[in-house]
């Protein structure tokens, strides 16, 4: 054997394509790649919302708002620990700490490696839709509760608070309705932030549900001019859904949203590209077509998206399955079907790579499948029978008149699982092992 030293790290599983979605029996993850490597996180029902970090670890609570978090080892047991309880919100930051709030107040920051929990902000207020900015900034929905037997939160705005300092400022204040004049108010919530962490997209709700349900205008907050403007465009109204709306990874000017007035997704939905800088919206799809969850091409030059031919009556839309997943490529605006079927409602594609995606299938059963699909039209079934919404877990705010939340059960990331680095000397090989938290020699 050679005397020469040299280090090699490997390509294969430095980078995983890695999903999260809630079954009857647990919370699941599954490697997209490799659909027979899957594990089961957490047996029991009622797990949600599942958030997944750059480093592979998993954070979900259950219907108790316990937070929970899984390290993801596919050839190996599960370590799962409980964080905290009463949590309403948690958000990964960029160091792979998770933040997260508390319905009894408080924000808090959570060290992976030392299992300890820093105070951010003490008091009675809770945070929620948290999003992380630029410079140690984040932008969230500001709250606190109101009321001992029965209470209820009362917003106090979106506010933007640094991190290192522990400064905060409200940024755009919620105004309660006026009964003399009839105002309705001002409700805000936090709908997207810009690749660059400096453009954060604002809905524009009121103090009524019924009308906010049926679209709402946008806003933005600059964090560098330190300027809030409403957006002008009259023609704007947007659904209150994450993801109906995407960012451009390449602009920070440029959103993929879903446009269109009414609750119903069968009617009035139209995809563009919207320039927050210009307010212009470009039309994308057609007025006789709806169209849901867009998602960007990672250069930036397509728009993945789901779309069918609009129907007036809801439940012959949804029956007809006609829905199909498209790309778009906004170079020369030709279009590309690429799901075909006869049997499937098919919604949330995202990008795998430039000619594999993933996506979400509804059966004429009503049941959830992940599926993975290529631009040639091949498919594969990557994880089946997610939770359906005939299960306790979804019966609150999963289906609303065509939206399905899959926010609430299903996540997907790429993320960088532990890679291993080869040293071959005059003794032999030494397999190392290196993870986001250190270096360990593994073999001789």
């Amino acid at each position: 054997m050679s005397n020469k030293s040299a280090f090699s790290w490997p390509k294969i599983n430095k980078n995983t394509d890695l999903a999260v979605v809630v079954k009857k029996d647990g919370i699941w993850a599954v490697n997209i790649n490799n659909s027979e490597e899957k594990i089961l996180l957490k047996e029991g029902e009622n797990y949600k919302y599942p958030r997944i970090s750059k480093e592979g670890y998993i954070a979900f609570k259950n219907e108790d708002d316990e937070l929970f978090i899984s390290k993801i080892s596919f050839n190996k047991k599960v370590e799962n620990f409980r964080v905290s309880d009463k949590v309403t919100c948690y958000k990964w930051n960029n160091e792979g700490k998770l933040l997260f709030s508390k319905h009894t107040g408080g924000l808090y920051l959570f060290d992976l490696n030392s299992k300890s929990i820093e105070d951010i902000k003490e008091g009675k207020e809770f945070y929620s839709q948290i999003v992380i900015g630029k410079d140690n900034l984040i932008f969230a929905l500001k709250s606190e509760m109101i009321g001992e037997e029965s209470s209820y939160p009362l917003s106090l705005g979106i506010v933007e608070l640094d991190l290192e300092t522990k400064k905060e400022k409200i940024i755009v204040p919620y105004k309660p309705v006026n009964s003399k004049s009839g105002d309705l108010g001002l409700n805000p919530a936090v709908a997207a932030i810009s690749k660059d962490g400096t453009k954060v997209i604002i809905w524009l709700r009121t103090n009524s549900a019924s009308m906010t349900a049926d679209g709402v205008p946008l806003g933005v907050y600059d964090s560098v001019t330190k300027e809030f403007k409403e957006i002008n465009n009259k023609e704007i109204t947007v659904l209150t859904y994450k993801d109906m709306i995407d960012v451009s990874p390449t602009d920070n000017n440029l959103f993929a949203l879903i446009n269109g007035s009414s609750r119903f997704m069968n009617t009035n939905k139209t995809l563009g590209v919207f320039d927050i800088e210009n307010e212009a919206f470009k039309k994308i799809t057609k007025d006789s077509e709806v169209a849901m969850t867009p998602s960007f091409s990672k250069d930036g030059n397509k728009i993945i998206y789901s779309a069918s031919p609009s129907k007036e009556n809801m439940q012959a839309w949804e029956e007809s399955f006609n829905q199909n997943i498209y790309e778009v490529n906004l170079e020369n605006n030709e279009i590309t079907k690429l799901t075909n079927s006869k049997e499937g409602f098919d919604f949330l594609p995202q990008y795998i790579n430039d000619n594999e995606f993933i996506f979400i299938r509804r059966d004429i059963n009503d049941k959830f499948s992940l599926m993975k699909g290529n631009k040639e039209g091949g498919e594969e079934v990557i994880i089946d029978e997610i939770i359906s919404p005939k299960d306790k877990a979804l019966e609150e705010e999963f289906w609303y008149y065509g939206h399905y939340n899959l926010n609430k059960i299903f996540t997907y990331k790429k993320i960088n699982l532990p890679s291993f680095m080869y040293h071959v000397s005059g003794k032999g090989i030494i397999l190392i092992k290196k993870t986001a938290e250190n270096t360990a020699v593994l073999f001789f």
